[in-house]
Formats: structure tokens, sequence, C-alpha cells
């Protein structure tokens, strides 16, 4: 009888460990993510993106739910290989983010959102 108490409460911690764990993903909505290398801006992408009402945060967002465009992508690209991250923001805007991957630098190229068209003078 005391062996069943023994397991029964050895079972108990281990499932509150668990929900402890996946409660706490260590990132909170206000903080910046950490999984994201330092981004840097081009010259061109921030045109685009006060052209288009994109923020920061926004484009950590959708590259943070690391859905890549294989079609408009170049992974083989020279001098750096380029990613086209596609999502949704919190304010429900569907973005693509290209993104250059040289080493450990990321460049954010250029920001275009998928539902609207916007006129914008960014050479």
């Amino acid at each position: 009888m005391i062996g069943h108490k023994i397991l029964l409460g050895v079972i108990t911690l281990i499932l509150l460990f668990l929900t402890a764990c996946q409660n706490n993903t260590g990132v909170e909505n206000d903080q910046q993510p950490s999984s994201i290398p330092s981004l840097i801006y081009t010259k061109h992408a921030r045109c685009r993106m006060d052209c288009r009402h994109i923020n920061e945060r926004e484009i950590k967002e959708v590259i943070l739910e690391n859905h890549i465009n294989q079609r408009k992508s170049n992974a083989n690209g020279n001098p750096c290989p380029t990613y086209a991250y596609e999502g949704r923001t919190n304010d429900n805007q569907r973005l693509r983010i290209v993104i250059a991957k040289c080493s450990n630098t990321w460049k954010v190229v250029t920001c275009i959102d998928l539902d609207h068209e916007f006129e914008c003078d960014c050479k």
C-alpha cells in the first residue's frame, strides 16, 4: 500500500513539473524575442516599412512564425542567401519579410503587405 502512495506522489510531482514547464515560455508579449539575432534594416527596408506602416515588432512577429516561402527565397544567393518569411501580425496584417543572412548578420532587405497595394517611392 505504501508503494502505491509513493508511486502516486512521484507521478503527481512529474505532472506538476511538466505543466510548469509548458506554461513557462520565457518570452513575454512585450519583450523582444531572444531567438532572433540582431536585425540590420537596409535603407530600402526602412522606406518600405514607413510606406506600408510596418514596424520592427511586426517584422519580428513574422520571422518568429518561421514560415518561409521557398519560391520567393534564394538559399543559394550571392553574396548572401535570402529568405522570404511570411505570416500574420497581431493586428492581422499578412506580410512577407525578406531577410539576407550573411554569417551571423541578418539584414531586412524589404517588407511587403500581401493584402494591400501601396505607392512607395523607395529607390
